[in-house]
């Protein structure tokens, strides 16, 4: 499984996507994740009940504080910078990162290096006036995997993935380097998976902020064209703004129809998909 970027979307979907994981009784082996979809993803590595990812999403104080109530846009043009150390804080707490490592099912986090310009270089403003201050020129993304972390380079990878520049203050140190939000190299992050063979099911979790830049999508493609391939689009669920503690049980019931009917479509079609 891959699980793509977008913060509260992702966020308050992942309970109903592991509802219908749990409803199917399918048997996840792997899953790499990205931006929201990072701790999406350590939470479905660390074999959590959709109850209890339920309960952490919706109390997560930080993210609350973070993401309910704003829009994409409030977030980006906001000149008021938050350090990222309180949500790692929170997460540590939340989501055992012990448990994550000790778990059969495998991880993989993608962040993503930054190198600023000194400069708003022709073509790479990206709203520079609005955000106030210099805009990445380069990047160079990578793939954590769990089994190559300590479980506190773990939490930092979760955090580092989530990191958007455009929101907080500065990196999460990582292996020497800054870290940021992995979301600005890949949004659905399906060439991070490993072991893929012609007996695989790959689902990919994306949603409406999940547009790839064409190079990527060419490195994705032959994902997307493996014949066990299914798509989860979270792109109905609300992209405005939105209150964790007011519309996440809401958003869990909108985002499990999604993927069971995402699920019951593949299987009709005539894709294999073994129950655990």
């Amino acid at each position: 499984m891959a699980i793509g970027g977008g913060g509260w979307v992702i966020l308050g979907g992942v309970s109903g996507l592991a509802d219908a994981i749990e409803e199917n009784h399918l048997r996840v082996s792997e899953v790499v994740g990205t931006s929201g979809g990072a701790i999406a993803a350590a939470e479905i590595a660390g074999e959590y009940s959709a109850d209890e990812i339920y309960e952490i999403n919706a109390n997560v104080q930080t993210l609350r504080e973070y993401f309910s109530g704003k829009s994409l846009k409030e977030i980006i043009n906001s000149r008021d910078k938050v350090t990222i150390e309180p949500i790692i804080d929170e997460l540590s707490q939340s989501i055992d990162a012990k448990r994550v490592k000790d778990s059969d099912v495998g991880l993989g986090i993608t962040t993503v290096e930054l190198f600023f310009s000194s400069r708003v270089d022709q073509g790479l403003t990206l709203g520079a006036v609005a955000l106030g201050r210099y805009v990445p020129f380069l990047k160079t993304g990578r793939t954590f995997y769990k089994e190559d972390l300590s479980t506190d380079e773990l939490k930092l990878a979760i955090a580092a993935s989530n990191n958007n520049p455009f929101a907080f203050s500065h990196g999460v140190k990582l292996r020497g380097k800054e870290q940021w939000d992995g979301g600005m190299d890949n949004q659905l992050p399906l060439d991070g998976l490993r072991n893929v063979s012609e007996d695989t099911v790959i689902l990919g979790v994306k949603n409406k902020f999940g547009v790839e830049a064409h190079e990527r999508a060419n490195v994705t493609k032959r994902f997307r064209e493996h014949p066990r391939y299914v798509e989860i689009n979270f792109g109905d669920l609300p992209v405005g703004t939105f209150d964790f503690g007011k519309d996440a049980k809401r958003v869990r019931t909108q985002s499990y129809d999604i993927a069971q009917y995402a699920i019951e479509t593949a299987r009709a079609g005539g894709v294999n998909i073994p129950r655990k």
